[in-house]
């Protein structure tokens, strides 16, 4: 690093590793994760074999700056999408959105950023001030409506029952098990309305509380 130092300044030491960064998660992306080495890097990005070492000491700490900005980017995408809107169901709908939105747009990513072993493993301090930033974002809306009365669940329970929902019906579509966009569509929205008022009639409703989640009354 000092070598390379003597040759770039500081801002274009960040500017080069983001570039490297950015054709990473591009070939992440477009050719999966078996195609995503050092070398292969170094050949999209057009430089020497030896650079991307210069940034990265190994393929582990390539897939943690990209972790890094895969929430950086959801993150940012979230502050943009929650612009302007102060209803907070709205506002979790939105990030609900958004979230389906950076999945189908980057599903390697996706999947490195939340699914991965590495995910599990203790985090370097980059990564774990990032997912704070992100959880905070997330958090807010729903907590803010908790708080307004507005949902029946607590948020830490309602945040996993609505990350596992999300989850499973992306995975099941990047298996191709689903069909095609409008199926996946409206499959999407009949989840939403489901998992927002239920499936039952009204009168069937306070029944079927009393059964299965006498707690939340």
């Amino acid at each position: 690093m000092d070598y390379m130092a003597k040759e770039l300044t500081q801002d274009q030491i960040v500017e080069k590793r983001a570039s490297l960064i950015a054709h990473a998660i591009t070939i992440l992306d477009s050719e999966g994760p078996d195609a995503l080495t050092l070398r292969r890097l170094a050949v999209e990005a057009g430089v020497s074999r030896s650079t991307p070492y210069l940034y990265f000491k190994d393929k582990a700490a390539l897939k943690d700056a990209m972790q890094v900005e895969g929430f950086i980017m959801l993150t940012s995408a979230y502050k943009k999408a929650l612009e302007g809107l102060t209803h907070n169901r709205m506002r979790m709908k939105s990030l609900g959105d958004t979230y389906v939105a950076f999945a189908l747009a980057h599903p390697e990513l996706y999947e490195l950023i939340f699914l991965t072993k590495s995910r599990r493993a203790p985090m370097s301090d980059k990564l774990a001030k990032v997912v704070d930033a992100y959880c905070v974002l997330t958090e807010e809306p729903m907590q803010a409506a908790w708080d307004a009365g507005e949902l029946s669940m607590e948020p830490e329970r309602l945040n996993k029952v609505l990350w596992v929902s999300l989850h499973g019906l992306l995975s099941l579509n990047r298996a191709g098990v689903i069909g095609g966009q409008s199926d996946f569509e409206a499959l999407r929205a009949d989840l939403g309305k489901i998992l927002c008022f239920g499936f039952l009639p009204d009168e069937g409703r306070q029944e079927l509380k009393t059964i299965y989640a006498p707690d939340l009354d």
